[in-house]
């Protein structure tokens, strides 16, 4: 599941509150989507037993725009970023300014750290063609397993900010 909205200024930040205990391979957080299969997710998820918080990079091959016959593509997941966090309780931030964007997080709004400092323009390659823009929203995902499980979000705040970048 997905709630998103439309990214409306280059100079954005995004942030949420969510309550989420990830089991299996189960995750949920922060999607910033440029396009199909080419995304950043940070997430609460389980990785090698151990609850962690990452951002995961999701980019894709292909040959040909996803409308066109023929196309099939490879997708391509990579963590950029990865913490232990064992609280079922965080607070996710992604500052957006223009392709510059930064990744926090913490217990509330008030104690957030810097996890990492990421080039948006990683998922906006000239190949990704025509788009409507960056969506940014919740999610949640039992990445191909039926799920009971629920990411519950307390609130979803996105605004413009101004911008820090010379």
């Amino acid at each position: 599941s997905m709630l998103a909205r439309r990214q409306c200024s280059i100079h954005t930040r995004v942030s949420c509150q969510m309550t989420f205990m990830p089991v299996g391979q189960e995750s949920a957080g922060l999607a910033i989507v440029q396009a199909m299969n080419h995304q950043f997710h940070l997430q609460r998820a389980v990785n090698d037993g151990q609850q962690v918080l990452q951002l995961i990079q999701v980019t894709a091959d292909y040959d040909r725009p996803p409308y066109f016959p023929g196309f099939t593509s490879e997708t391509h997941r990579r963590v950029i970023a990865e913490t232990k966090w064992e609280l079922a309780d965080i607070v996710l931030q992604a500052e957006m300014d223009k392709e510059h964007f930064v990744i926090r997080y913490g217990e509330d709004e008030s104690a957030l750290q810097e996890m990492c400092v990421v080039d948006g323009g990683i998922i906006n390659p000239e190949k990704v063609g025509c788009m409507s823009g960056t969506i940014v929203g919740m999610f949640a995902s039992g990445n191909g397993v039926d799920s009971e499980n629920r990411a519950l979000f307390d609130w979803f705040e996105m605004k413009e900010i101004q911008s820090l970048l010379s």
